[in-house]
């Protein structure tokens, strides 16, 4: 990618970014205080009739995904954020070894600035990140990072909803898992791309977007339209490594009915075309899933999903024919289909001081830039707790088993995948707080000897300080 030709196009997005939010509040005051939206279980606690509920989208097929935001946090907008992180890395294995690993220390230099605002019919936030990352092992991957994150919704009409989330990154490796708000959304369980794979260090750009239309036609009665496009794309890859360039689009549609206060089932039926790069191999998805969301309480939630999946994978073999003094290298298209059933479930709780999510998922996706078309298992959980008005201390685990749909496809396969991770957030003044984290990670490679697996321990310190300015007042 030419920098000189992006600089830019990052410096037109920028623009257009910020420069909407100050638009709309020139048009409109902005409340001192904008209350998160009620959910359907509140609603039904406060005795709201049900000719006035406004139905949100049941998180299972909502584009959102869950938030690890406390509620004590989520009370205020319209304000204008910004500061500067820095941060330290440690990599115990920053070339993939399974024996004589090399350790490896990366810096980061990372400033920020976000606008979040409110009116009765728009929530928008959105956040731009710039800074530069050094590596003392690999310093052809010295880079400078960009990050742009965008939530946007609008109220059509009293029944029509639009939701529009885009998270865009050029980053260096591990930066980027540590350095997310947790306040954006990370795409519903249905819309997320194989994050479970540990990747060499290397040059990446990254984009996920995802847009949803929600038509509320009765008291109890839903029905949605979404559309999703994610890209990752890898550059200056260390020797003896390969890694597979990942398009993927998708798009859904579900319909939702309210059974009782607070159960909510549904259908949806879901595409998905997935295309690999230098691989020779495309999968197309068609799926059918039957929904249930269960409001436990008005900040708990259960949801759970099952359906069949029907995929047509397109490949190459390539094969050799010798014919003295002649040698064709012949490559012939194949092409299968096969079913398979999918699940998948997420729960999330919401409390003043505590946030816990987990989700499973079965179900085929992308190879996580290492392979092709997967059948993916995966598990997850995260959990944070502020113990202390200026101490949080978070923790996560995830575990994910692929399966590959085409394996003479692949330039490498990864069977199994663990994480673990844990990071202590100290507030030490008004605005600056210092985080220490830690991860450690195995991955397995499928029918490989022991010696083709791997682990890292990883370690980060980062400093941080941010500020907030109202925004209309």
């Amino acid at each position: 990618m030419n920098n000189m030709t992006t600089r830019p196009k990052y410096l037109a997005i920028v623009t257009l970014v910020f420069a909407w939010p100050w638009a709309l509040l020139a048009q409109a005051p902005a409340p001192a205080l904008s209350q998160p939206a009620q959910s359907q279980s509140q609603a039904a606690d406060s005795g709201g009739g049900e000719s006035d509920l406004r139905v949100p989208v049941p998180s299972i097929v909502s584009i959102d995904g869950g938030s690890m935001v406390f509620l004590s946090h989520m009370e205020r907008s319209n304000y204008l954020r910004g500061g500067i992180s820095l941060g330290s890395f440690y990599d115990d294995n920053v070339f993939n070894q399974s024996s004589d690993q090399v350790g490896g220390y990366s810096l980061t230099a990372q400033p920020h600035v976000a606008v979040d605002v409110s009116t009765t019919r728009l929530a928008l936030k959105t956040q731009y990140s710039a800074g530069f990352t050094m590596n003392q092992r690999l310093s052809a991957q010295n880079q400078g990072n960009h990050g742009l994150l965008s939530d946007l919704s609008y109220r059509l009409s009293p029944h029509v909803s639009l939701n529009i989330h885009d998270n865009f990154s050029i980053t260096t490796g591990f930066f980027d898992q540590v350095q997310s708000d947790a306040s954006f959304s990370t795409g519903g369980i249905l819309q997320q791309p194989n994050g479970y794979v540990i990747t060499p260090l290397s040059k990446s750009t990254n984009n996920l977007g995802s847009a949803q239309l929600s038509y509320q036609f009765g008291a109890g009665s839903l029905v949605g339209f979404s559309g999703t496009s994610f890209i990752n794309h890898y550059r200056d890859v260390p020797t003896g490594s390969n890694l597979v360039d990942t398009t993927g689009e998708s798009a859904s549609a579900f319909y939702t009915h309210r059974v009782t206060p607070r159960n909510w089932v549904g259908v949806r039926y879901g595409f998905q075309r997935l295309t690999f790069d230098p691989l020779a191999e495309g999968s197309t998805t068609h799926s059918i899933f039957y929904f249930h969301t269960i409001n436990l309480t008005s900040h708990v939630e259960l949801s759970f999903f099952a359906g069949p999946e029907y995929t047509s994978l397109n490949s190459q073999v390539v094969s050799t024919v010798v014919e003295l003094p002649f040698v064709l290298v012949l490559s012939t298209p194949v092409s299968n289909s096969m079913w398979n059933g999918a699940a998948g479930a997420s729960f999330g709780w919401q409390l003043e001081r505590t946030a816990l999510q987990a989700q499973f998922v079965r179900r085929v996706s992308d190879g996580g830039g290492v392979q092709g078309s997967v059948n993916l298992n995966a598990l997850s959980a995260q959990v944070s707790r502020q113990i202390t008005p200026k101490t949080t201390v978070s923790a996560g685990a995830s575990y994910a088993a692929m399966d590959p749909l085409s394996p003479s496809a692949s330039l490498s396969q990864v069977s199994d995948s663990t994480s673990a991770r844990f990071s202590v957030n100290r507030q030490v003044g008004s605005n600056v707080a210092l985080m220490f984290g830690y991860s450690r990670d195995w991955q397995q490679a499928a029918n490989s000897p022991s010696s083709s697996n791997f682990n890292h321990n990883r370690g980060w310190v980062t400093l941080s300080y941010d500020f907030s300015r109202p925004l209309g007042r």
